[in-house]
């Protein structure tokens, strides 16, 4: 299984009642004891309705990036070549740039500042790679460009954030 990332905008609703229902969500149902995720909703003063949509009930954030079209800003998906990329020309994974992540199934709230700063550092050192670099892992046949693209729209949605008025209303959704 592959892993699916998307950004999520809760504009009227505090997001730290949304990221601990997350969490409850993902305790087991026999762990929860006497504890419904709809007791927990209504706990934090939030719509049992939320429960069962996408998001708990947040807009979900994909549109075209504007310097690589093909690529959403907001929904980031097919991370092999990126994963191929950091292990083999920057030692590290996506869990460096988005430690929140790890051991992670649904919704967080990134270090948003400090992960586009890791990404831009990580562009950085791979557009100073010489060909032969490249081609030692991908061949000759340019998947890096689709790589490098893909890290762009990541930074694109970072920076789209970051320049919200209200960083604090967004959330990733991260599935793997």
């Amino acid at each position: 299984m592959g892993l699916d990332v998307h950004l999520y905008q809760f504009k009227d609703v505090d997001t730290e009642t949304i990221l601990k229902l997350a969490q409850f969500s993902e305790v087991p149902v026999a762990s929860r004891g006497e504890g419904t995720l709809a007791a927990k909703a209504r706990e934090l003063g939030l719509s049992e309705k939320i429960i069962p949509q996408p998001g708990f009930s947040g807009t979900q954030i994909s549109f075209p990036s504007t310097k690589h079209p093909e690529w959403p800003v907001g929904d980031w998906y097919n991370f092999g070549t990126i994963r191929a990329m950091l292990h083999n020309f920057v030692g590290k994974d996506l869990y460096f740039v988005f430690p929140e992540a790890k051991n992670l199934h649904g919704l967080f709230r990134p270090d948003w500042a400090e992960a586009r700063k890791r990404l831009s550092e990580i562009l950085q050192t791979l557009h100073r790679l010489e060909p032969a670099q490249w081609a030692s892992v991908f061949g000759s046949g340019g998947r890096q460009d689709r790589g490098l693209n893909q890290l762009e729209v990541m930074i694109e949605t970072l920076d789209f954030v970051l320049n919200s008025d209200n960083p604090r209303e967004f959330l990733l959704f991260w599935s793997e």
